[in-house]
């Protein structure tokens, strides 16, 4: 089987036959391939042609291929099913969730119970581009995943699995469970290591509801971050010799004598019709309600939606403005601080690896501006007594409900809900004058929300102890 992947502006490919494995990774122009995105359609094309004819002559044509998609390329959703919201109004929450459009992406929403679906997008144009590809190579397409959908196949982790992975410089963070993924999303650059501190500290909210629980890295751009974060790191076995760690994670992931995984909606293949990608209708797609049905029984499945209801996760760790994002990445990829992954050519010299060993990093790396002598937690804090509001100011019904939901996970119990406005962007949360000792603690607790920002509440009056403000 050959895998083939994209990543920064590298093309890798690989193929195993028995014992034998042959990889080739080949860096691109930025006209051609730019962050994981090509540009260049016809050039691309005859440079995957000479890679796979130098790897197998003509013969390419009769290997099974699949393809590796980036992580932020899919969007990932647990959606619990309601009985008072249509399928069309469910769908119209989701893409707002996502912020795209119906008509950009290919997409399923596939009912695994009576409790929950499974929605997965993927953008129209990435899955043409491929489409067009094969077609015109002949070649004989198995599978296109995103990596985050196999990390969860090879860890087969029962519990809550939290996910940490990278994509050029940012943090992206996954929920799941019996490896089905909740949620995904960008959270921010591992130049924030104060933050992602206090982001792994926060995730111990998951870990603590008492079920087995797990957190894990696929970090294979900066292991030394995670080790500083103290994740532990996944064990992929590489007997065969991968130097691209994606497609040894894909060689581990994928059993080629068992056709469920490739069956199902992780499969991008199966988002669309089998006569064409063009057709914008999505395939049935085979269903295990059954052992789904089953897991909730014993109670696993259904103590952790009434804990985590992936409604209340809408404005939870979302991705930056666009944009911005967009700049972003730009600027690492001609910067000095782009890191790409392990490969079998050597890197390029303009983009050296991020160092950053125990003795580099700084007390204000760390900390920032963090006042170290306030309260590092919320322990103290008289959770049961306290009385939080939590406004919603965009207009979006039941936005408010939703976030208290999450408030009250973390331990609160006086929650009231309520609107405001004007809209606000991000999430601002207000503390009255007697627990301002604990911004910077409840910044840490609350990092999660879209946007955070804590103040002290300077209202004459405060109407409650910590007043939580959504915004858009």
């Amino acid at each position: 089987m050959f895998i083939i992947s994209t990543y920064s502006n590298y093309l890798t490919v690989s193929l195993r036959e028995g014992s034998n494995m042959i990889e080739k990774s080949i860096p691109l122009e930025l006209s051609i391939l730019e962050n994981s995105n090509i540009k260049l359609v016809d050039e691309f094309k005859k440079i995957l042609y000479n890679t796979l004819y130098d790897m197998k002559g003509m013969s390419y044509k009769n290997i099974p291929v699949v393809f590796i998609l980036d992580p932020l390329k899919v969007d990932f959703r647990f959606y619990r099913n309601s009985k008072d919201a249509s399928e069309e109004e469910t769908l119209n929450n989701l893409f707002e969730e996502i912020n795209k459009s119906k008509e950009s992406v290919y997409f399923s929403l596939q009912k695994k119970s009576p409790l929950y679906s499974q929605f997965v997008a993927v953008n129209k144009n990435d899955l043409d581009i491929i489409q067009e590809l094969a077609d015109e190579l002949n070649l004989k397409v198995k599978g296109i995943f995103s990596y985050l959908s196999l990390i969860t196949k090879f860890a087969n982790h029962s519990g809550n699995l939290i996910v940490v992975t990278s994509y050029l410089g940012n943090i992206v963070l996954t929920l799941s469970e019996l490896n089905g993924i909740y949620f995904n999303n960008l959270y921010g650059t591992f130049k924030d290591i104060s933050n992602i501190k206090k982001l792994v500290e926060n995730l111990k909210l998951f870990k603590n509801n008492g079920k087995n629980s797990e957190i894990i890295s696929f970090n294979f751009e900066n292991p030394e971050i995670t080790n500083k974060l103290n994740l532990p790191e996944i064990e992929i076995p590489n007997s065969y010799g991968y130097l691209n760690p994606i497609h040894s994670l894909v060689d581990a992931s994928l059993d080629q004598n068992n056709e469920d995984f490739f069956n199902s909606n992780f499969n991008l293949n199966n988002l669309v019709r089998a006569e064409g990608i063009a057709s914008k209708a999505p395939v049935p797609y085979l269903r295990y309600a059954f052992i789904l049905i089953l897991s909730f029984m014993v109670g696993g499945g259904a103590y952790y939606l009434s804990f985590v209801d992936p409604n209340v996760l809408k404005n939870v760790l979302s991705a930056t403005d666009s944009q911005a994002v967009s700049e972003e990445k730009k600027s690492q990829l001609n910067g000095s601080e782009q890191t790409l992954p392990m490969l079998s050519v050597p890197q390029a010299s303009s983009s050296p690896s991020i160092s950053s060993s125990p003795s580099s990093i700084s007390k204000d790396d760390l900390f920032g501006n963090v006042d170290l002598s306030a309260p590092t937690n919320t322990l103290s804090l008289p959770k049961s007594t306290l009385k939080v509001q939590v406004l919603n100011s965009t207009g979006i019904t039941g936005l408010a409900k939703r976030n208290a939901e999450l408030v009250k996970a973390l331990g609160y119990k006086n929650v009231e809900v309520g609107d405001t406005k004007p809209a606000i962007e991000g999430t601002l949360i207000k503390v009255s004058p007697k627990y301002k000792a604990y911004k910077d603690a409840l910044f840490k607790e609350f990092i999660t929300f879209k946007g955070l920002k804590v103040q002290e509440n300077t209202d004459s009056a405060p109407q409650s102890d910590i007043l939580v403000i959504i915004g858009k």
